[in-house]
């Protein structure tokens, strides 16, 4: 997997390459029409955004089959998950439709069915164990601790919480695909699994993947982060990003 496969995000083309080298059991991965849009041309495109899209784009049955002749490939086991479309605003404002097909995937038939069972039964800390997250991870993920539930909106605070400490958050959390039990660089207390496992998908990517590792490593660098936050009485941060509000934000 030495270039980029189009249609997949780079964060999709990491986990297929974890499960392919057996580093994870099993992932769920999207194939985006948006992207396969911008990958078309990407040197033309490279700083396109939704606001540019004059039209809707849609995925067609050899699409998918294109994708899906990259699973046997890197013999990993795979299922289509569901097929939908979700809208975004375009060119003055007009409504775009994108579609997106998700995807099961596995390193083998148990892991694969494994996966597939812990979402249709909704439990979350057995999808996290499916997707070989931390056992800690896997336990917190959504509860309340110590006031702040642990969600994406937790990792997102505290990534941005250093930044603006002006401590610098190590290039193994770009690898970092889950949500974190403990994630206080400002405090100095960041979860020891979580630590653990991703340097460990690092290492593996660095050595048999670099252009990919280069990839994951300078897309996380330039994520935006949140520049104002809230914590609700539920345990939610209300975050907002430069440019636009998330739909839970509503600052006074």
């Amino acid at each position: 997997m030495s270039r980029m496969i189009q249609g997949l995000s780079t964060r999709a083309e990491l986990e297929l390459f974890l499960v392919s080298k057996r580093a994870k059991p099993a992932a769920l991965i999207t194939f985006d029409a948006f992207v396969a849009w911008i990958d078309e041309d990407r040197t033309a495109r490279q700083n396109t955004c939704s606001a540019d899209l004059a039209q809707s784009h849609s995925l067609s049955e050899t699409d998918l089959r294109n994708l899906e002749i990259y699973f046997p490939h890197f013999s990993v086991r795979y299922r289509l998950r569901e097929r939908r479309s979700y809208c975004v605003s375009g060119v003055s404002e007009k409504k775009c439709s994108i579609d997106i097909a998700s995807y099961y995937i596995g390193q083998n038939k148990d892991s694969l069915t494994a996966l597939i069972q812990a979402f249709n039964e909704g439990d979350d800390e057995t999808t996290g164990q499916a997707l070989g997250f931390p056992e800690e991870a896997c336990r917190s993920y959504g509860k309340m601790i110590l006031g702040v539930k642990r969600n994406d909106s937790y990792t997102q605070v505290q990534l941005a919480r250093a930044r603006d400490a002006h401590i610098p958050v190590p290039s193994w959390m770009a690898y970092v695909t889950w949500v974190p039990d403990e994630l206080d660089f400002v405090a100095g207390r960041v979860s020891t699994s979580t630590q653990e496992l991703a340097k460990l998908y690092q290492l593996m990517t660095r050595e048999f993947n670099a252009e990919l590792a280069q990839r994951v490593e300078t897309k996380f660098r330039n994520e935006a982060l949140p520049v104002r936050w809230q914590l609700k009485p539920d345990g939610w941060y209300e975050t907002q990003n430069p440019g636009f509000y998330s739909e839970r934000t509503i600052f006074s």
